[in-house]
């Protein structure tokens, strides 16, 4: 086995035995609560962390006055400048 390629294997090893528990850990869990519940709480967790979203970032509504196309522009161009800017915070701690 060369130099190079023993760190590689030995990632590749860690990987896989760190893969190992969490399949462990998740089975256990999901025989002592059942894998409905453990799913709902999974997904509960996500939500919690922000990784999955629920709530719209603005609503686009059916108005008479013809003005709707333009409010969802300047809605559509304030989402995108805010996301912005929270990307370069994060990315600057």
């Amino acid at each position: 086995m060369s130099m190079i390629s023993m760190p590689s294997s030995l990632h590749a090893y860690k990987q896989h035995e760190i893969g190992k528990g969490v399949v462990d850990a998740y089975d256990a869990q999901a025989k002592v609560i059942g894998p409905d519940k453990l799913a709902i709480i999974k997904v509960v967790n996500e939500i919690a962390t922000g990784k999955i979203k629920i709530v719209l970032d603005f609503l686009v509504t059916g108005e008479a006055q013809g003005g709707n196309l333009f409010n969802t522009l300047i809605a559509t161009m304030l989402h995108d400048k805010f996301k912005e800017k929270k990307v370069n915070e994060m990315q600057e701690k």
